[in-house]
């Protein structure tokens, strides 16, 4: 089988980038012939290094769409897939899916559309537009069978997965280090984990620091707040290979307040590497993700409860390190990028072969 994936750009610190990478490995080493196509981003020189193919598409950047790309992506679709022989074409966004679903129309060729949130439901273009669909997460699942009505055979829920490393023992540091990592987008929280920091008395600076990675439009806004508030956190930026680098800290923390999210899969990444997880109860966590399980949780917004709760992992470390083994566990046998890749391609031999 020959598969071209679509997806809007490959970029770090991006959750569906991830995602794919991770997929691409799976498939590599299962002789799966595939290539990637895109709109560009900061993250495609790691997929080269890993000797996967990947062409570039400006005109297929959501970000720039207007008219006159939205056709000329699709002519330049229809030249690849025929002078490719592709079996199957596999999107990672809705607006490639869409332009895949028209173009693959013509040419009897199968279409996947691989969901990682719900979008709210705006635009022209359908947020659904494939012959079948794989949800990331419980909700996203849900959300098709209520929503949009596919039934059957036509949908899939199947977890994004990690490869699991050589787990580093981590070391105890002289302090705790907690890193808040995404796009920096309002819709992401951020604010609130900056908010909740400087929040804490100033004793407990003494024994934590605290970090901001990532990038995004809302940037400028959290670092004059951060000023503003007194600067207590270290802005990383756009960190690249970032689930290599969750080692090097002790509690991840993620405070999305968006109503799109899927599985950050971020969250998984830092579970692997042992981090404990703080997280919002956003609309759609994953059902994993709970105390009984070893991750801790507030209302989505409530910044105060927040500070509460990373006070109280620094005042009682242990039992948070004791937390963080134990999800650690969970997470590695529920988000396995080997059982992601077998279930991946499994739906397309059924789909290609019948």
């Amino acid at each position: 089988m020959k598969i071209l994936f679509l997806t809007n750009e490959l970029k770090n610190t991006c959750g569906v980038t991830s995602h794919l990478y991770n997929l691409c490995i799976g498939l590599k080493k299962n002789g799966i012939d595939f290539r990637i196509a895109c709109g560009g981003g900061d993250s495609i020189q790691k997929f080269k290094d890993s000797e996967i193919s990947v062409i570039s598409i400006p005109e297929i950047l959501h970000e720039k769409r207007i008219i006159v790309r939205f056709v000329i992506t699709h002519i330049k679709l229809l030249f690849y897939l025929l002078s490719g022989k592709y079996d199957l074409v596999h999107s990672h966004h809705h607006y490639c899916a869409n332009i895949a679903k028209n173009v693959c129309r013509i040419l009897s060729i199968k279409t996947v559309q691989t969901n990682h949130g719900i979008l709210p439901n705006v635009g022209l273009l359908k947020h659904f537009s494939a012959d079948y669909f794989i949800a990331v997460n419980d909700h996203i699942y849900d959300y098709l069978v209520t929503e949009e009505k596919i039934s059957g055979e036509r949908k899939s829920l199947i977890y994004s997965g990690i490869w699991e490393k050589e787990n580093k023992t981590k070391e105890r540091q002289k302090k705790i280090k907690f890193i808040a990592a995404a796009r920096l987008v309002e819709e992401k929280g951020t604010q609130d984990y900056i908010k909740a920091v400087h929040l804490l008395d100033e004793n407990y600076f003494k024994q934590a620091e605290f970090f901001i990675g990532g990038e995004g439009a809302y940037e400028n806004v959290l670092r004059e707040l951060n000023e503003k508030l007194g600067g207590k956190i270290i802005f990383l930026g756009n960190v690249a290979s970032l689930s290599e680098r969750f080692d090097e800290f002790d509690v991840f923390v993620m405070t999305s307040k968006s109503k799109s999210e899927g599985l950050p899969i971020t969250m998984i990444e830092a579970a692997f590497a042992g981090c404990l997880i703080i997280s919002s109860n956003y609309y759609g966590i994953n059902k994993l993700f709970n105390y009984d399980n070893g991750c801790i949780t507030y209302e989505c917004g409530d910044y105060v409860s927040l500070t509460h709760k990373l006070a109280n992992v620094i005042d009682n470390y242990d039992e948070a390190i004791l937390l963080a083994k134990k999800l650690h566990k969970i997470i590695i046998k529920n988000f396995s990028a080997d059982t992601m890749t077998q279930k991946t391609i499994q739906l397309y031999s059924k789909i290609i072969h019948g």
